[in-house]
């Protein structure tokens, strides 16, 4: 389903990136280690379209849970300033979302659903 919506996104101009959920994890880590989060986070909320694969695969570490909240805090914003369409941001995902949310150590993300 969320290549069939990336799919259609391209086909309407939108500029879309597509990543493993581990890739952008791995990807932000690594700028806290050599401090260009700050930059990483700016790319990955340029996308028009961000689509992450296998989001609820893995329990995520307490590092990981911040960072995808700031992720989408940060696309959430970046998309109601600049694109005037508050509340852009779907989850599509195999689980209900009344799932448990056992995928976040101590917090829960009421940016993403």
């Amino acid at each position: 389903m969320a290549q069939a919506l990336s799919r259609q996104a391209v086909r309407q101009g939108a500029d879309v990136r597509f990543a493993k959920t581990t890739r952008i994890l791995a990807e932000l880590a690594g700028g806290h280690a050599d401090r260009t989060w700050d930059k990483r986070i700016r790319e990955l909320i340029r996308p028009d379209l961000l689509i992450l694969d296998d989001f609820t695969m893995r329990q995520l570490s307490a590092s990981q849970a911040d960072d995808l909240y700031e992720l989408a805090s940060e696309r959430q914003g970046t998309l109601s300033d600049h694109r005037q369409q508050p509340g852009a941001q779907e989850r599509v995902s195999p689980l209900p979302r009344s799932s448990p949310s056992h995928y976040w150590t101590d917090r829960s993300t009421p940016a993403i659903r």
